[in-house]
């Protein structure tokens, strides 16, 4: 069997990202809640099967708006 590499987000980069998402006035108001839900379980897989890892390295390349939606994970 082969087996493809595929590229896939860092977590520590996409909850953030997806809670910031949650939080625009332009994003439709029926994907508002998923993005956030979305945001929180990752973060939390993140915290509970990576604790290696960092939130604050994956932010250094986020602008300010993505970095502050920590508070809303919790992290």
């Amino acid at each position: 069997m082969m087996c493809e590499a595929f590229h896939v987000p860092d977590p520590c980069a996409f909850a953030p990202h997806k809670a910031w998402l949650s939080q625009q006035p332009t994003r439709d108001p029926l994907k508002k809640p998923r993005d956030l839900a979305q945001a929180r379980a990752v973060a939390q897989l993140v915290r509970e099967q990576m604790p290696h890892s960092s939130f604050e390295e994956a932010l250094t390349s986020l602008h300010g708006d993505v970095r502050a939606m920590l508070v809303l994970l919790e992290v």
